[in-house]
Order: C-alpha cells, then structure tokens, then sequence
C-alpha cells in the first residue's frame, strides 16, 4: 500500500472520529438543556411546571449570603427562601413589596424585592454565617400555598 492511500484513510477515520465526537456533546447539551428546563412538579394536588430554582448559593461575607435564581414565569405571588443547618431555620418570604434584609446584587437593601421576572436575579440576604442549605418555594396566584420548587446547599464563599 502506498504512503498516499494510507494518509487519505487516516484523514478519513480522523474526520469520522471528530464528526461523532460533535454529535455526542450536542446531543448531550440539548438533553440537559431539555431536562432541566420545565420539569414537571405536584404542588397541591395540581400538575405545574417547574418554572424556578436557584443555580448558586454561596457567602460574601460573614453576614450576606448570594443566592442566583432562575425563573421563567411570571405569575408569582410569593417567594419563600428557607436557610437551615443542623440546628437553625431562618425564613424570608418575599413579596412585590419592600425588602429589609434582602437586596439584589449592586443594590441597597429596603427597596422593592422583584419577585416577577423572567431570567436570572442575584439575591443577596442579610443573614450571618453558618447555614448549609437554602430551600425555595414559590406560590401562584392560583395556589392557597407555597410549593417546594428548588433546593441547594451552600457554599462557603463565592470565590472560584
């Protein structure tokens, strides 16, 4: 076999190899993509789509916490985040209306908490160091109580 027809078979089985290797991170970026979008949840004896949950959870300092959520409704009426740790809870609920000790990312704290929103929101909460988990729920306008829709545990810091 000559030097020529060996390179032209090595081309070939090269360019398969790298066609098939495309086709194989495509398709497993197309059903993740699928599968984390819109998951079906029961809340209440009702079938809804999972239209939250948080992508992060981490501590900027000694006492706020970052939590990154991602949304794709807009018929919210009520947020619901629980921190916990072995031995402590403590809950903040928001609603379309002034937030104490919840502020968004580059903002101040007491301004109207934006809980209808389609997109990613970074939530940063007045808490002090030590939880390990967040929980969020959510309730609908047609819900009488909030659902469990996401969960994550904390990081210790936001760094990385």
């Amino acid at each position: 076999m000559s030097k020529r027809a060996l390179s032209g078979v090595v081309a070939t089985v090269i360019l398969t190899a790298l066609a098939l290797t495309s086709i194989s991170i495509i398709y497993i970026y197309i059903e993740r993509t699928i599968s984390l979008s819109n998951q079906e949840v029961f809340c209440n004896n009702q079938k809804i789509n999972e239209n939250i949950r948080i992508l992060r959870a981490c501590y900027l300092s000694d006492n706020e916490l970052l939590v990154i959520v991602k949304k794709t409704s807009q018929d919210t009426k009520l947020m619901r985040f629980i921190f916990s740790n072995k031995t402590n809870e403590a809950i903040f609920e928001m609603k379309n209306k002034k937030c104490l000790d919840i502020r968004e990312k580059n903002s101040e704290y007491g301004k109207e908490c934006i809980i209808n929103f389609n997109g990613i929101k970074k939530y940063v909460f007045n808490i002090e160091k030590g939880y390990t988990k967040v929980n969020l729920e959510e309730e609908f306008e047609n819900n009488e109580k909030p659902c469990f829709m996401s969960s994550k545990n904390i990081e210790k810091t936001c760094e990385s």
